[in-house]
């Protein structure tokens, strides 16, 4: 029981004010982590494309070993693997499911290029260009 209250302690320690209020619905860790992960973690392309972005910004240390430097690579790479939406969080009722597939990831990868080599201003001219001409 002490154990479970430490635990509990340390995940509202280290919360945000923003998130302590998830955090005060039970005195049970795991059901305050799935309460925050429930609330908080939806799936979305800025969260993929930042993560994408720092797995790609991942190099080796003058300091470091390969075998240090690999599982940083590979921690990255499990971390953006994990901000992949979940089959069961893409239900939407009204319109049946939808799924991500590797088509949607493709485009996620062209719109992460884009955005690293052009200047934001020329892409998002560009864009609202081609989204006023698709209207007409």
């Amino acid at each position: 029981m002490e154990a479970r209250d430490q635990a509990v302690g340390e995940i509202r320690r280290h919360l945000s004010p923003e998130l302590r209020s998830v955090a005060t619905t039970s005195s049970d860790p795991q059901v305050i982590l799935n309460a925050i992960k429930a609330t908080y973690s939806v799936s979305s392309f800025a969260t993929r494309h930042n993560t994408l972005q720092a797995f790609l910004a991942v190099q080796q240390e003058s300091s470091e070993t390969m075998a240090t430097f690999i599982s940083h690579a590979r921690e990255a790479l499990h971390y953006l693997q994990s901000t992949r939406p979940h089959i069961a969080t893409l239900a939407i009722p009204a319109a049946g499911s939808v799924s991500y597939s590797l088509a949607d990831s493709d485009k996620e990868l062209l719109i992460s290029v884009l955005l690293h080599g052009t200047k934001y201003t020329a892409l998002t001219t560009c864009l609202l260009s081609l989204n006023s001409q698709s209207s007409r």
